[in-house]
């Protein structure tokens, strides 16, 4: 993407009445900083000088990866927003816990302008400075910024959204969707047998929780490493989808599984993963342990989404295929492990 999309979007905000809350006036000049591009969007880094200060602004264009109708298309960029702003409102008054200051939307340009974040993303440090023997101050510092992830998911999900309780079958006829695809795939090797050990173990969960459990809480949807960035004062989460509603355990296995892959690849030692799996749970308050029934209800799902993914070997090179394989291998002897087969 040229810069000279990006300063039309810039121009657009500038002349609006949004402009107010970036709190730095009137804007003198603005200057490209970075940019980069991902699958569904391009990216980039502008610092905005104002009558009365300076602010970094990162603009995000949606590209129309699913062919959606424009109008529909529209309507998701405007739906991101208002999640962002949802979600930067209700962590406004908690020190220590923040997102992207949401200051701008354009439908017509499908853009989002939000304040830019001055820390790092954990997972990328993670992934670049847990491996092999990690030092004890890399260590300690994944081991707190972990922590403070563990307490700000807790925080987005205090309170409940709704008396309804959390149906347990809903998650049901949404794996089995997943797992009639692997049946499908003849790179998963997986079959009806696997298919229905699978429906069992959730049956039998179903039967075995208390009729009193669960209430609704706000879900983030892809409560992930690369979707949480640090710096000495706050944690900040992102890349909001929509405000999801269901069950605590989905995001809270959602993140403990991101880091369970880690221990797929032989560069990273399991105790360091098992230290950081531990702190999150704990900092999260949670302490009945990943061998909980719940705990592993919900991680499964996680595990056969992602085999779902990895299972599509016909589109890879030929590295990405071998490493996809192993990843193959353990997701079967972990998903075996769960159910208890």
């Amino acid at each position: 993407m040229n810069t000279e999309t990006y300063e039309t979007i810039l121009d657009e905000f500038s002349k609006s009445n949004f402009i107010q809350r970036l709190e730095i006036g009137e804007i003198v000049k603005y200057s490209y900083l970075s940019s980069f591009e991902r699958m569904y969007s391009s990216q980039a880094v502008y610092k905005i000088e104002g009558k009365k200060g300076i602010k970094k602004v990162f603009i995000k264009i949606y590209k129309n990866f699913h062919n959606e109708q424009k109008e529909k298309f529209k309507a998701t960029i405007k739906r991101d927003f208002k999640t962002n702003l949802f979600w930067y409102d209700y962590l406004a008054p908690i020190k220590g816990f923040t997102t992207f200051k949401p200051v701008y939307h354009s439908g017509h340009l499908h853009a989002i302008i939000t304040e830019h974040f001055n820390g790092v993303n954990i997972g990328q440090l993670i992934y670049k400075k847990a491996k092999y023997f990690p030092s004890k101050k890399n260590i300690d510092f994944f081991s707190n910024g972990i922590s403070k992830t563990g307490k700000l998911l807790k925080i987005l999900q205090d309170k409940k959204v709704t008396d309804k309780k959390y149906n347990f079958n809903d998650i049901i006829d949404d794996v089995d969707i997943r797992l009639v695809k692997l049946k499908n795939n003849p790179y998963a090797k997986f079959s009806e047998k696997n298919r229905q050990a699978i429906l069992n173990f959730y049956k039998r969960c179903v039967s075995e929780f208390p009729d009193e459990e669960h209430s609704m809480v706000h879900l983030h949807l892809d409560f992930t490493m690369g979707n949480i960035m640090l710096n000495t004062d706050e944690v900040a989460l992102h890349d909001f989808g929509e405000i999801g509603v269901g069950h605590h355990y989905f995001d809270m296995t959602r993140f403990y599984h991101q880091l369970e892959l880690l221990k797929y690849k032989p560069i990273y030692r399991p105790g360091v993963i098992n230290k950081l799996q531990n702190t999150f749970l704990n900092s999260y308050g949670y302490t009945d342990g990943p061998n909980d029934l719940k705990f592993r209800f919900f991680l499964l799902r996680h595990f056969i989404t992602h085999f779902v993914g990895v299972a599509r070997l016909d589109i890879l090179p030929i590295k990405q295929k071998m490493y996809n394989k192993w990843v193959i291998l353990n997701h079967h002897k972990n998903i075996k492990k769960i159910i208890n087969i």
